[in-house]
């Protein structure tokens, strides 16, 4: 008896081992996104990385699985990896015993990765659900090697009201070195184009209040505020001037 308890230990840490020769991360995804639900195109998009952690060149099947996961039966589900994005309704990679795609994803050894995209296409409908994306060999698909797990909801877009669009202003007008945004709460971004309408700077609002725009030349720029789903709220016109001695 003695003898045995080592032996069981060890065995117990050789399949923990293999266990751990693919990861998914990050895993699990808790969270909720929000999209545009006017548009029935729009996805939410719930991004991974798959890592071999073995020795050996890996070939995977893996599995979309929704069944009783408590997700809306009008959502459409796309799933990318490093070979390519699947249409609606291809829950597998490796289909052997139906029509469909036939594409291992191979993926290298000693730290090699892959892209594992789940996206969601709820088609004007809100909800929360349970899906799972499970990984293993393609010699051996009942054999789990990961599991993906999601616990997500899906919220519409909060619309910006015309009277906070007609609240956001830029300043200073005109401007020498720095511009800065009234609010920006529900703004994201700034883009800024010359008067050809050529982007010729992008801000991410998320990091400061004042932005430089001391490199460019005088003349008068297009400043658009712009939120999620990369929506133009409000564009203003600016005038830039330099300082002369």
């Amino acid at each position: 008896m003695k003898r045995l308890v080592p032996f069981l230990f060890c065995l117990f840490i050789v399949f923990q081992l293999e266990a751990q020769d693919i990861t998914i991360s990050p895993n699990p995804f808790t969270g909720t996104i929000q999209v545009d639900l006017t548009d029935n195109y729009a996805e939410a998009v719930f991004h991974a990385t798959l890592t071999n952690n073995s020795a050996d060149t890996m070939k995977l099947r893996w599995e979309v699985i929704t069944a009783d996961a408590g997700c809306s039966s009008k959502w459409d589900f796309l799933f990318c990896d490093e070979n390519q994005c699947y249409s609606t309704g291809v829950i597998s990679n490796i289909n052997t015993n139906m029509p469909g795609p036939n594409i291992p994803l191979v993926v290298a050894p000693n730290g090699g990765t892959s892209l594992f995209d789940l996206h969601i296409r709820p088609k004007g409908t809100t909800g929360c659900c349970s899906p799972k994306v499970t990984v293993s060999t393609v010699d051996a698909p009942n054999d789990i090697l990961a599991t993906a797990e999601y616990d997500l909801c899906i919220d519409g877009l909060t619309p910006v009201s015309e009277a906070q669009k007609a609240r956001l202003r830029i300043y200073p007008n005109p401007s020498t070195n720095y511009i800065s945004l009234s609010e920006n709460n529900f703004v994201k971004k700034l883009w800024i184009s010359n008067i050809l309408g050529k982007r010729v700077k992008t801000f991410d609002t998320s990091y400061a209040n004042n932005y430089d725009v001391s490199d460019l030349p005088d003349g008068i720029y297009l400043v658009s505020m712009v939120g999620e789903e990369n929506k133009v709220l409000k564009t203003v016109r600016i005038s830039k001037r330099n300082i002369r001695p």
